[in-house]
C-alpha cells in the first residue's frame, strides 16, 4: 500500500510539474486512473496468492498439530493398558515361580519327614 501513495504522488507532481505534456487534462487522469486501477488489481492479486500460500501453510501446520494430538491421545489411552498388562504378566509369572519353590519345599518336607524317597512321591502328584 505504501508503494501506491508513492505511486500516485509521483503521478500526480507529473501532472502538476506539466512534465507530461498533454492537450487534455481529463484524458491524462483518465489513463492515469488506469495505470492504477491496474496496479491496485496488481497488488491485491499478488495478495490473494500471499494469503493462499499462507492459508495452505497454516492447514498443514493444524493438520500436522492435530496428528500430534492423535498420537499424544492414544498414548495415553493405550499406555496405561500396556502397563497393566506387563504388571499382570510379572505378576503371573511371580506366581508360577513362587508356585514351583513351594512344591519343592512340600516335597522336601514330607521326604524329611515322613522318611519318603522322591519316587515316592510321584504316587501323590
Amino acid at each position: 500500500m505504501k508503494q501506491l501513495e508513492i505511486y500516485i504522488r509521483e503521478t500526480i507532481q507529473d501532472l502538476w510539474n506539466g512534465e507530461e505534456f498533454v492537450s487534455n487534462i481529463q484524458e491524462a487522469i483518465a489513463e492515469k486512473v488506469k495505470e492504477i486501477r491496474e496496479y491496485i488489481e496488481q497488488e491485491l492479486v499478488s495478495m490473494n496468492e500471499t494469503i493462499s500460500n499462507q492459508t495452505s501453510s497454516v492447514q498443514e501446520q493444524v493438520d500436522g498439530l492435530l496428528s500430534l494430538l492423535q498420537l499424544g491421545l492414544f498414548m495415553v489411552i493405550a499406555l496405561p493398558f500396556v502397563f497393566f498388562l506387563m504388571t499382570l504378566w510379572i505378576m503371573r509369572s511371580n506366581h508360577k515361580r513362587r508356585t514351583e519353590n513351594l512344591k519343592l519345599e512340600i516335597e522336601r518336607e514330607l521326604i524329611k519327614k515322613y522318611d519318603m524317597k522322591p519316587k515316592d512321591l510321584s504316587r501323590y502328584k
